[in-house]
This record gives structure tokens, C-alpha cells and sequence, in this order.
């Protein structure tokens, strides 16, 4: 990449970057957490912000991804993949033969249950670490848009209104808003830390190691077709935001290409 193709890149990538904090800031107004941290928001608030924030958390992780295009970072050290166990050294030379995997019934079912990580409480100190790989895909009906929309008219009126206004907890899109927030404000740091867990995922393979902590999604961290929060049509003054994220998934595309210059 020469010097003004460069700097052609680095002017997108802070416009965008400033259009972002932009509407992190709308977000962090509209919940009001200057003020301090709500435990409960209505419901219709809830859906409005997750209009914006969705495409706007979708916008940050291509934005990181472009910067982090050409980043360097020292390989790590990576254990060496464990010995192999006496019986697959016995199966190795010939000694045991196993035609088949044991079937244990029902036995195998079982798993043990792993407890989900504590997000950090709103008000703390602490904020929450940014996703920067987009989320699997979901197939189930209610996952779709427009489903819940559906649903709530096929109520009655008093009940839909009822279920409109009623409260529901404000904890995980508070983290999620401040998480933006903070990812925007130190977006080189961020595009470090995807280099460095990109970096350990290809140290891992390198050596064999088929087990990672850094999962296979960080080496491609944009999923399939359109990126979340995408939409056809802006709607209900979501344009900016529709915007922005079009222009950054162009530019994270881009950055995934191999630089031939």
C-alpha cells in the first residue's frame, strides 16, 4: 500500500470511527448513564435502542478489523500439544486394535455444566471486553426480524400496550453500550488485541494444537452473508448508523483481501 492510498485508508477508517462515537454517545445519553446506571428500561425503548446498537456493534468490529490490516505482533509462545495417552501409543504401534468407538448409551448425553462468566455490574468500574467477532447465525423462526412484531399484534391492544411499557432489565445492553463506548474511544488498542488473538490462533495451528482458548472465529471474525443489525431499508432515523456500517463492512472486505501493492 503506498503512502497515499495509506492515508486515504487512515481518513476513512477516523470518519467512521468519529461517526460511531457519535451514536455511542446518542446511546449512552439515551439510556441515561451519564447520570447514572437504570436497572429496568421499557420494553419499546429496549427495541429502539437495539435499532441502533446492533448495526453500530457491527460497524465497530469491521472498523477494528480494518485497522488492524497490517498490524505486526511477535509470535507467542505456544505449549506444544500434549503426549500422546498409553493407549493411542499402543494403537500407534499395532499392539491394540479397536474396530469401532465404545457406545455408552446414554452415558455420553451427560455434560457437564460450565458456569457462564459474570458480567461485570453496570456502575462498577469495570467495563466488559468488546465482541470482536460477529455471533453465530441463528436459524430458529423467533430469531428473525419482524417475528416479535407479529407476535405482539396478534395480541389485544390493552395487553400489547401493557407488554410495550412494561420493564425489563437494562444490565446486559448497559454493558453492551459501554463496551462500544470504550472500544471506540482506544480503537489502535483494539486492533492490537485482534492481532494478538489472531496471532495465537495461527501459533496454535502451526504446532498442531487442534485445542485453542482462542476460538476458530477469530480468524475470519465477519460471519456469512450481511453483518448483524443489517437492513434493506433504514427506518425509524437509523440511516446514519445504516451508513456507517455499509461503508465499514466494504472497508473490513478489503482489509481481509491480501495486500498486493
Amino acid at each position: 500500500m503506498n503512502d497515499d492510498a495509506k492515508r486515504d485508508w487512515e481518513r476513512a477508517i477516523e470518519r467512521n470511527c468519529a461517526a460511531l462515537r457519535r451514536i455511542a454517545a446518542m446511546l449512552f445519553a439515551m439510556l441515561g448513564l451519564g447520570g447514572g446506571v437504570p436497572e429496568t428500561v421499557p420494553r419499546r425503548a429496549r427495541r429502539r435502542l437495539l435499532r441502533f446498537l446492533r448495526p453500530a456493534e457491527s460497524a465497530a468490529r469491521r472498523l477494528i478489523l480494518a485497522a488492524a490490516r497490517g498490524i505486526a505482533v511477535p509470535p507467542p509462545r505456544v505449549a506444544p500439544p500434549p503426549a500422546p495417552s498409553p493407549v493411542e501409543l499402543l494403537r500407534a504401534r499395532g499392539l491394540l486394535v479397536s474396530h469401532g468407538p465404545v457406545f455408552l448409551g446414554l452415558a455420553r448425553r451427560w455434560v457437564p455444566e460450565t458456569p457462564a462468566p459474570e458480567e461485570p455490574e453496570p456502575g462498577s468500574g469495570r467495563v466488559p471486553a468488546f465482541r470482536l467477532a460477529d455471533p453465530h447465525r441463528r436459524f430458529d423462526f423467533w430469531a428473525r426480524p419482524g417475528r416479535a412484531r407479529l407476535a405482539f399484534a396478534e395480541l389485544p391492544p390493552d395487553e400489547a400496550l401493557a407488554r410495550e411499557i412494561e420493564e425489563v432489565p437494562a444490565r446486559a445492553l448497559c454493558n453492551r453500550v459501554m463496551a462500544l463506548k470504550a472500544a471506540l474511544e482506544d480503537l489502535p488498542a483494539q486492533a492490537k488485541r485482534l492481532a494478538r488473538l489472531r496471532a495465537r490462533r495461527e501459533a496454535a495451528r502451526a504446532v498442531g494444537r487442534e485445542r485453542c482458548k482462542v476460538p476458530s472465529l477469530y480468524r475470519f471474525p465477519l460471519r456469512y452473508g450481511p453483518p448483524p443489525g443489517w437492513r434493506r431499508r433504514p427506518r425509524d432515523g437509523t440511516g446514519e448508523v445504516d451508513r456507517v456500517l455499509a461503508e465499514c463492512h466494504r472497508l473490513a472486505l478489503a482489509a481481509m483481501r491480501p495486500d498486493t501493492s
